[in-house]
Parts: structure tokens; C-alpha cells; sequence
């Protein structure tokens, strides 16, 4: 009979549910502060930035081309019965001509607008000075301005460790652009759940007592070698081609490429893309819907303009199933924390709204850009919409004296977006306490060109993550027996997009080719779908900020 942990019973419906490593109230900090914020060796455990350890990023250690260089050398697979040896076809998949056309198919899809999800067409807007970019200028401009831990981003079946992320900025002012590096590093020992994981929360809770000047080779072995430096096997690398899309994990991009015409023309907008083969190159990246994000127009009832981005009558249709959908099962969820806090006889503080406010939203509500700048993604809720959500939310028994308003549910929808967070929800009340104001950014970005961080690092999101990730290395679970033999974490979902994976490299013909990718593409969807509903190790639901 197999031993289990509680945390994995309780993900796996045997025990009511109660998130494992979120503390209550109650519990004190878990890491070190001074005057609120983490402590500057605290910090290391969840964030290294450029500002505060340059010596990381010296020389080329995180480069964009050493990034994509690591990027496709392990898409690459050997060609069987080639006349050139296997260390020159890996070096040549992985050449600077080779990431450059990975740069281009990103580039490309400023200009190639067709989009559709789940059979719905929803086209992107036009982005002129982004399609512009010439692959070797951005190649060359973008430099690595931190390193993000987030653990916290652990789905709740363990099947990956969370996220680990590089990012790259470039320009100034009104003309900027940056592109983020979001690795779902996979579970090192998937038969073992969240012990499986263990190994990297330590690595990073590790950083904390280690010497500066042992800083940037610990991180460059552990990003691009998967080396932990505990004395055990190397584990995949971070910086590995299947943590970005295949199925888990994304590359996203904040785009504020302004000049001549000026930020008032054309808004800051932020799009998200994912690594997939093709029959000519080992991998490119291929646009994606932004996660968390369901499209704004599906909440109100203002006329839909078909013609605008090619829709159909197909995302005409959307409206109505989301706008249901919003009430039956998403006012719950943006609820979830106040609810609980009134079982515990309180009042929910404004850090547990900021960092466990969740909501599984469909991807296929989801819209492939998040517009941070304007009116055109502000959450407006129709007066159908609005008085649906009144009527639901008297069905819960909230805290004493702490009464929601539709406007609060719809501010915390919008907060969960890019957008909402980034900037649109920036001090919006989103509870009945003038001063539980969604927290600021720093002018449409958590972190900027100089390496600094936003308020909402800083005061909020940084503290919380790494408490989960001091609780979580310091955990004292209790096992209990199951009657039946757990399941390994890797779901039935990612396997198959592994072993479609396995049957594209194998593919000789033209036409095993494309069944090969056509069949990749579905499995990657369907996980990618289930993912994006699992529960999280760390909050209900999961986010992406």
C-alpha cells in the first residue's frame, strides 16, 4: 500500500480542500523583513535582478543568443544516416542563422494577424513598428534585466515545479519592448509529486546564504545545465525548448514600440507565444492566447464589430456562455478568500486578496492580446452582467460588514488579466476597504530597463511567494494510506504531447509530418487546457503575475 501526502490527497478530491502551503492569517512571515520589505538575501530567493547583482548577468550568461542558442540545441534531434556528425548538426541547428529565423517567426506575427482558438476566429491588431524589427537589432538589443522565481506557479498535480523566468528589455521612454522567458521546468521525479520538486525550491531557498561571487555560475548551471549544485543528476534545464509550450510554459512580450506616431496612437499591448516544430525548422515560436484574459467585450453588451478582426458569428456566441459562466462558476471563484476568512470569524487582509485572487477562466474565452493602455480592455460589465453578479453574490455568507459590490467582482476579473495588472486596475478598490487598492506597477511593467521593481513586487507579490516557498521547504505533512495506488504526475495529457513529440522526430515523409504536427498541435491544446483549469499548489487557481 503507497504512502501519500496529505497536500496530494487533498488535490486529488479524497479530503475537502485547504491549499497545503498557503498559511492563514495568523501565521507569521515566514522569510525576514526590514521595514516590510524582504531583506536583500530574502529577495534572492525569488528574484535577482541586474540593479542588484550584475555579476549574474556579465559578459553573455543570460544573452538573448545564448538563450536561444540553448533553446533550439534542445529541440534538435540527430538525423539518422546524415554524413555530418551529430556535434555539427546540433551546433549548426543552434547557429546564429538559426536564431535569428526563431526571432523572425516571432517577429512575423506582428504582421500575419490570423488567429483562432477552439474553432473561433478572434485576428490580431496590427503592429507596425514591432514588424518592423530586424532579427539581428533585437538580438542585439535586448538585454536580461532579472531572474524570477516562481515556484508558486506549481500546479497542484506537481506534473511541473512551478515557472522560472529570464527577462530581456530594450529601449526607452516611448519606445520600448520586453520579452519574458517563462520556463514550466518539468517535475525532476514525477512518480514523487511535490517531493519531486523539492530539489529546485531548495536550490533557490539555497541562494539565500550564498556568497555573492558564487551567485553567477550557480544560476547560469542551473538556467542553462540543470545543474542544482547539491551533488545529484542534473534535472532537464531551465532554458530547455519543451518548458515553452511543449505543452507548459511561454515566452510573453510587453510591446510598447511607439515612434514616430507616439504612445496616444498606438497602446501598450502585451501578446504571449509558444515554442512548436515545423517541417523546416526545429522550433519556432507561434502565436497564443494570453492567459487570465478573457477578451473584455464577452462582458458587456456593446455591438460587436465583426468585421474588425475577422470574426464570426462563432465569438458573437462567446458572450452569452462566458457571461453564464462568469456567474455560475467564476463570482465563486474571485470569492474564494473572502469566503474563507469568514469561516475563520475575519475580515480577508489586502496581501491575501493581491496574492491568492484566482479564477479558472476557459482558454477559450481567453483573447491573444491584453491591452494595458486606453479604455479598449477595462472590464465593463453589462447591466444584465451586473445585476446577475448582485443576485449571486447574496447567496454567500461573507465576512461581518464586508459587503461586495459587482464593481469589486469585475475590478478583481480585471486585475487577474495582463492588462488589469500591468495597469488598468491599478488603484481600483476590489473589496469594501478604501484602502485594499490593487497595488501599482511601474509604468506598465513589474520590472523596467533599469532592473528596478514595481510597488507590487516589492510590498506584495515577492513577500508572499517567498513565504509559500520557506513553508513549503519547511513543511511537517502528515501521510496517510490509500487504498489504491496513486498515479504518477505526469498526466495522461502531457505523456501523449511527449510521444507526439517523439512521433514528429521519428516522421520520414511529408505527409508523417504533418499527421505528426497536426496531432502535436491538438495534444498540446488539450493540455495546455486542462493546465489552465488545475488547481494550484499554492492558490486556488493559478496566474500568471
Amino acid at each position: 500500500m503507497r504512502k501519500v501526502s496529505l497536500a496530494r490527497m487533498i488535490f486529488n478530491g479524497f479530503v475537502s480542500i485547504s491549499l497545503p502551503f498557503t498559511a492563514l492569517a495568523a501565521e507569521p512571515p515566514s522569510c525576514p523583513r526590514a521595514d516590510g520589505k524582504l531583506t536583500a538575501d530574502a529577495l534572492k530567493t525569488v528574484v535577482i535582478t541586474q540593479k542588484d547583482h550584475s555579476t549574474v548577468f556579465d559578459g553573455d550568461r543570460f544573452s538573448l543568443s545564448l538563450t536561444l542558442q540553448s533553446i533550439l540545441a534542445t529541440a534538435f534531434t540527430p538525423k539518422t544516416g546524415s554524413p555530418i556528425p551529430v556535434e555539427q548538426q546540433k551546433a549548426l541547428a543552434s547557429s546564429h542563422t538559426e536564431q535569428l529565423a526563431l526571432l523572425t517567426s516571432l517577429i512575423r506575427s506582428f504582421r500575419n494577424l490570423d488567429r483562432s482558438s477552439n474553432g473561433v476566429t478572434n485576428n490580431a491588431t496590427f503592429r507596425l513598428h514591432e514588424a518592423e524589427l530586424e532579427p539581428e537589432a533585437l538580438l542585439a538589443s535586448m538585454k536580461p534585466v532579472g531572474l524570477f522565481n516562481r515556484f508558486d506557479l506549481a500546479p497542484a498535480n506537481w506534473s511541473y515545479c512551478g515557472e522560472h523566468r529570464v527577462v530581456y528589455a530594450m529601449g526607452t521612454g516611448t519606445n520600448r519592448m520586453f520579452l519574458i522567458f517563462e520556463a514550466a521546468v518539468d517535475n525532476p521525479d514525477p512518480t514523487n509529486a511535490e517531493i519531486g520538486c523539492q530539489r529546485i525550491a531548495e536550490f533557490w531557498g539555497g541562494l539565500q546564504s550564498k556568497p555573492e561571487g558564487e551567485l553567477p555560475d550557480a544560476l547560469r548551471s542551473f538556467y542553462y545545465d540543470g545543474e542544482l549544485g547539491d551533488g545529484k543528476p542534473p534535472i532537464t534545464p531551465v532554458l530547455h525548448n519543451q518548458h515553452f509550450g511543449v505543452p507548459f510554459g511561454q515566452v510573453r512580450g510587453n510591446l510598447f514600440l511607439t515612434q514616430p506616431e507616439g504612445p496616444g496612437v498606438i497602446p501598450w499591448m502585451l501578446r504571449e507565444w509558444r515554442t512548436f516544430p515545423s517541417a523546416q525548422s526545429v522550433t519556432t515560436l507561434v502565436p497564443d492566447t494570453v492567459k487570465s484574459n478573457p477578451n473584455p467585450e464577452l462582458y458587456n453588451d456593446d455591438p460587436i464589430n465583426l468585421a474588425g478582426n475577422g470574426r464570426d458569428q462563432g465569438f458573437v456566441d462567446l458572450r452569452a456562455e462566458f457571461q453564464d459562466k462568469f456567474v455560475v462558476s467564476h463570482v465563486r471563484e474571485l470569492i474564494d478568500v473572502d469566503l474563507e476568512a469568514a469561516l475563520q470569524g475575519r475580515k480577508p487582509t489586502g496581501d491575501e486578496l493581491f496574492n491568492q485572487l484566482s479564477a479558472a477562466f476557459d482558454d477559450k474565452f481567453n483573447d491573444f492580446e491584453s491591452v494595458s493602455q486606453g479604455s479598449a480592455d477595462v472590464v465593463r460589465g453589462s447591466s444584465s452582467l451586473i445585476s446577475r453578479i448582485d443576485h449571486e453574490l447574496m447567496k454567500y455568507k461573507l465576512p461581518t460588514g464586508w459587503t461586495l459590490t459587482p464593481e469589486h467582482i469585475l475590478a478583481r476579473a480585471e486585475a487577474l488579466s495582463c492588462a488589469g495588472c500591468h495597469n488598468l486596475t491599478q488603484g481600483k478598490e476590489i473589496a469594501p476597504q478604501a484602502d485594499i487598492k490593487w497595488p501599482n506597477a511601474l509604468a506598465f511593467t513589474h520590472i523596467n530597463e533599469k532592473a528596478e521593481l514595481s510597488e507590487a513586487l516589492v510590498n506584495s507579490f515577492l513577500p508572499a511567494r517567498c513565504d509559500n516557498l520557506q513553508r513549503f521547504l519547511r513543511r511537517t505533512e502528515p501521510t496517510v494510506a490509500l487504498s489504491e495506488p496513486s498515479s504518477e504526475v505526469r498526466t495522461p495529457a502531457l505523456a501523449k504531447t511527449r510521444l507526439s513529440v517523439t512521433t514528429f522526430e521519428n516522421a520520414i515523409t511529408d505527409a508523417e509530418t504533418s499527421t505528426a504536427l497536426s496531432e502535436l498541435a491538438s495534444d498540446i491544446q488539450t493540455a495546455r487546457q486542462q493546465d489552465s483549469v488545475t488547481a494550484g499548489a499554492f492558490r486556488r487557481f493559478r496566474r500568471t503575475h
